[in-house]
């Protein structure tokens, strides 16, 4: 049973560490776009206000991961399972390049 623990832990650790800093010198691609201006005012009906962060996660139909944020404006992607953005690429010309923070569910 201690082996089998021990196993685990080492995997776990791998598996954490691979995720904190991915393997040595191989990039991990991420997309970055301006989905609305930094100082962009929502209005709701009743008030205006700013949206400072959002974020979402995006699950495409090829089974691919990904987290979605904005920060004033500016979108982030990044793959959770790999070092490729690729299936976000295809999902946007999907998707006539549609934020997923204002697609689907969340439109």
């Amino acid at each position: 049973m201690k082996h089998i623990q021990n196993t685990i832990h080492v995997k776990v650790y791998l598996v954490g560490r691979l995720l904190r800093m991915g393997k040595p010198n191989q990039p991990w691609p991420y997309s970055a776009r301006s989905i609305y201006p930094p100082d962009f005012m929502f209005n709701d009906g009743v008030e205006q206000y700013q949206v400072p962060h959002e974020f979402d996660l995006l699950a495409t139909p090829t089974s691919e991961f990904y987290v979605v944020v904005a920060i004033f404006g500016e979108e982030y992607v990044l793959n959770l399972g790999g070092p490729e953005i690729d299936g976000y690429e295809q999902w946007l010309k999907s998707n006539n390049y549609a934020s997923p923070l204002y697609h689907g569910k969340n439109a």
